[in-house]
């Protein structure tokens, strides 16, 4: 299993978890069109820092790339979170993928806590069950954040 297909789902969630329709009337509100740019920037990074981590050779080591893993994605949810979205999509966003992401950014780093692999792999598979639309990934243009899907 790759470090990519391990932590990818979550990483796919940040990316979503900040997106949103463009109108200008947010005050400090990125534009769609500066908010895709600076998400995609994210992600973009995010995957760079994901293609450096090497694939676990055993079980055992599922807990090194974890632990390597899950602050990349916490970063970049922190990241995405920071950035005002457009006003428009931001509950709906908020509802149907922040909170999703929070949940797979804390199975992932309850995972990279534990010492067992399959403790660690039972809680990553704990939050499984998101409901999230890939096709709103690239359809909204966060093309560099859909690279993270496993879907």
């Amino acid at each position: 299993m790759t470090p990519r297909a391990l932590l990818a789902v979550p990483a796919l969630l940040l990316a979503l978890s900040a997106c949103g329709g463009g109108d200008d009337e947010g005050g400090g509100a990125l534009s769609k069109e500066e908010f895709v740019s600076q998400a995609n920037e994210i992600c973009t990074g995010a995957n760079e820092r994901l293609d450096g981590i090497e694939d676990p050779a055993t079980a055992d080591d599922l807990t090194r790339v974890l632990q390597e893993g899950a602050p990349v994605f916490e970063e970049a949810v922190t990241a995405l979170r920071d950035l005002e979205a457009p006003v428009a999509d931001a509950e709906s966003l908020r509802t149907g993928l922040l909170d999703p992401l929070r949940a797979q950014a804390d199975a992932l780093t309850e995972a990279a806590a534990s010492p067992d692999p399959a403790t660690a792999t039972e809680q990553l598979s704990s939050a499984e069950g998101v409901d999230i639309d890939t096709e709103a990934v690239t359809g909204y243009g966060l093309t560099a954040c859909e690279e993270l899907s496993l879907t």
